[in-house]
Formats: structure tokens, C-alpha cells, sequence
């Protein structure tokens, strides 16, 4: 379930959408007639007219911004919450080796219980009650709900925020129009690797920077480039709520928002460095990676590649990845707070990830997930091993997390953290 997170960013917020659009692109679906819905059914319905001009009149003040110009109309529509479930499950029903070895990644570390790999309706229904509207690369249509496109011409609270939803939507479009190789990546690959992490980093934090500087500008201020930059960014990150769900698991609502977080901090960084120009720059290096795009500062400097760990005997490998300062952070994440996560994952310079399966006669085959982190220092690598170590109890007292809600049982686990250099290692052992 952890690629669906992901996917759903790739698919829906991260790649938003843009628009100078048509009215008469506007699609309404059906009413539902039945008893629940009636209250929904009996409101009045978008104006397309009104819906457009207030669509283009947002594009405009994203170019004005952001400093590009859209190249081209993208259509948008409107659907229903169930419409919008029925977007995220029907396009997973079937998954490639790289989502399949996301939710195995996802089971090793101790995120989610194994048969919960398979929940994908209960995950289907949480996003399409939870999405305002996002933007599909493969169509380029953006998609509202019904609720935002109704309040978007609104005053008040409702009207803001259906706005900003717009304009975080319309600079994702600006993204697909001016990078597209960036946006229009193969939703069948890996989410849980450094290179996608970093991208969605880069997609949100572009987005939730114009849409900052858009609030800003409805106040009668002005925040890039003034003194007030870093500290809104700062306390946006503090209050940031990607999901309003809370029957999840932490992990996940942490894996959602991350990328909002720590990509809009980075990206303001770029842009207090070289502009605009930086944060093009940085779209346009599909090469970058964690170390280089969180720091800024020491680039590439000290990054280095970590070779895979062996295969461990009796075993097959399933996979092999760079996971990224960010996916560190999230695991730490677990145990300490988010700030300590984030001071002792910036020790980070590289790593190699493998997960592998048993190839004996069990009923259940044993998963060995192995990490190899390159810290900068023989003290940044203890300091990690010491902050993950706790995480093997934190597994026996609480259990596993489940998609559907908290769980009583034990993670059956084997974890070994430990310290060699200026490398930490952890293994971990599931199913044994």
C-alpha cells in the first residue's frame, strides 16, 4: 500500500493540473437519486461560465508568479467523491513487479501487515473522500470535486481554500507543460526510491511555494524574497495537513505529507539562492538526489553510491534501491520526533536497500530486508543506529499497523541495528 500512496501524489496532487480552460469542457456527472445523497442531489448545480473565468483568471496570476506561461487550454471536469474513489482503485487493479516490491518494502520495515497488501478498496475510498482535485498527465484533464467547484467563486474560508486548491492544481499544469518528463514518469514504477521521492519533493514544493506566495498576495503582502519567507514556510510545514483521515497508520499520513513539507522547505531555499531559475533548474536534473536537492548548500558533495549487500543464504532477491534521505526520515520518524528525525537523517550520504525472499518450502516465506546508510561521520552513523534500534520493541508493543485501523498482534520481526564505520546497517527478519 505504500506505492498507492505514493501513486496517489503522482497521480492526484503532485502532478495537478493547470488550465486556461473552455466551459465547454466542463463535464457533470450523473446526480445521485438515492436517500443518502439527497441533500447533494438537491443543490444547485456549477455554473460552467462562472466555473471557467474563474479558472483562467487563477492561470493568470500562477503565470504572474511563477514566471512561466502556460502553453496550451487543458480541459478540467468535475466528479463526484465516489467518482474520484472509483479514479484511484480501478486504476490499481493491477500491479507491476515495482509496486509489488513497494508493498513488500513497506511489510519489511514494519509499516503495514502483510495481508493488507491487498486492501486497495479501503485506501480507494479514504483518497476519494480526501481529494479536492488533481490533475491526470495522462489525459491532462484537471479534476475538481463537486465541492470545490462549487465553492470556488465563493467568499470565505470555503472560497480561499477551493482557490489555493486551484492554483496548487494550476502549477502542476505549468510542471506537465514545462517538464514533462518530470510529471508524465511511468505510474507502474517504484515509489519507495530516491529519484521518486525527490521528484515528488521537487512537483509539491514548487506548487505549495506559488501557493503561498498566492495567499500572500490576497492579503496585499508579498513572501519571496522578503525576510518573512523562511519563517511562513516554517510554520506552514509545522500546521501542514495533506490528510484529515485518522483511522491510518502514521506512517502513511507521514509518506502523504513529506514530500509537501520537506519539498516546499527545499525549494524555498532554491529560490532564495537563484530564483525561479534555481527551482528550473532543479526540475530539469532528473539525476538529483536527496542528499543534493534537501542541502542545496554541499550539492553533490560527499554523496556517494553504497553496493548492495549480498543475498543472505537460502534466499532470492526481489529487489535493490536507493531509498533517500527522506525515506530515513520517515523511518526514524517512527521512534523519535520529527524534528530529531530530520537533524539525524542529514547524515545522510547514500545507501543500498535489498529485500529477499526464501526460496524453501514454507507456507510463509521469510522476507530479509537489508540497509546500508553512508553517513558523513562514524558519529552520524552511530547516532542513527542508536535512534532505530528502539523500533524492534516499538513493533512487539504496538503490532503492526493495518490500513483499516490499528492492530493487537505482534510483528513477527528479527532486527539487528548496528554501526561499522561511518556506515549504520539494519536488518531486519520477517516471517521467521
Amino acid at each position: 500500500m505504500r506505492a498507492a500512496s505514493h501513486w496517489v501524489l503522482v497521480g492526484c496532487a503532485a502532478v495537478a493540473a493547470c488550465t486556461t480552460t473552455r466551459a465547454s469542457d466542463l463535464v457533470l456527472p450523473d446526480r445521485p437519486q438515492n436517500a443518502a445523497q439527497r441533500d447533494t442531489a438537491s443543490r444547485p448545480a456549477v455554473d460552467n461560465a462562472v466555473l471557467g473565468a474563474s479558472v483562467r483568471a487563477l492561470g493568470r496570476e500562477v503565470e504572474a508568479i511563477r514566471g512561466l506561461r502556460f502553453q496550451r487550454e487543458v480541459p478540467f471536469r468535475v466528479l463526484s467523491v465516489e467518482a474520484i474513489a472509483a479514479h484511484f482503485r480501478n486504476d490499481r487493479v493491477e500491479e507491476s513487479d515495482a509496486q509489488r516490491g513497494d508493498d513488500l518494502l513497506a511489510v519489511g520495515l514494519g509499516h503495514l501487515r502483510d495481508e493488507d497488501t491487498e486492501d486497495r478498496d479501503a485506501f480507494a475510498q479514504m483518497m476519494g473522500n480526501e481529494a479536492q482535485g488533481f490533475y491526470d498527465p495522462r489525459d491532462a484533464i484537471l479534476t475538481l470535486s463537486e465541492v470545490e467547484a462549487r465553492s470556488l467563486a465563493r467568499a470565505g474560508p470555503a472560497g480561499m481554500e477551493a482557490r489555493a486548491t486551484v492554483v496548487h492544481e494550476l502549477v502542476h499544469a505549468l510542471q506537465d507543460q514545462h517538464f514533462h518528463s518530470r510529471v508524465a514518469v511511468d505510474e507502474r514504477g517504484p515509489a519507495m526510491i530516491d529519484r521518486a521521492t525527490v521528484r515528488l519533493a521537487l512537483l509539491e514544493g514548487d506548487a505549495t511555494l506559488v501557493t503561498l506566495e498566492w495567499q500572500a498576495r490576497q492579503r496585499g503582502a508579498r513572501m519571496l524574497g522578503t525576510a518573512e519567507q523562511r519563517p511562513r514556510i516554517a510554520r506552514w510545514a509545522e500546521r501542514a495537513q495533506v490528510l484529515t483521515e485518522s483511522n491510518v497508520p502514521k506512517y502513511f499520513i507521514d509518506a502523504l505529507e513529506l514530500p509537501y513539507e520537506a519539498g516546499a522547505t527545499a525549494v524555498g531555499v532554491l529560490y532564495e539562492r537563484g530564483g525561479w531559475q534555481a527551482v528550473n533548474d532543479a526540475l530539469a536534473r532528473e539525476e538529483l538526489r536527496s542528499g543534493a536537492l534537501l542541502h542545496p548548500e554541499r550539492g553533490d558533495d560527499g554523496l556517494v553510491r553504497v553496493d548492495p549487500p549480498t543475498p543472505r543464504p537460502s534466499t532470492e532477491r526481489v529487489l535493490s534501491r536507493e531509498l533517500g534521505e527522506l525515506e530515513l526520515r520517515l523511518l526514524l520518524g517512527v521512534v523519535v520526533r520529527k524534528e530529531r528525525a530530520s537533524e539525524l537523517a542529514a547524515t545522510w550520504r547514500g545507501d543500498a536497500a535489498t529485500l529477499d525472499r526464501s526460496t524453501g518450502a514454507a507456507t510463509r516465506p521469510t522476507l530479509v530486508f537489508q540497509w546500508r546508510i553512508a553517513c558523513d561521520s562514524p558519529a552520524g552513523a552511530e547516532a542513527i543506529a542508536l535512534a532505530a534500534r528502539p523500533l524492534v520493541e516499538r513493533w512487539r508493543r504496538e503490532g503492526c499497523p493495518r490500513m483499516r485501523g490499528g492492530s493487537a498482534n505482534q510483528c513477527l520481526a528479527d532486527v539487528t541495528v548496528e554501526r561499522v564505520g561511518e556506515r549504520a546497517s539494519v536488518l531486519v527478519r520477517r516471517g521467521e
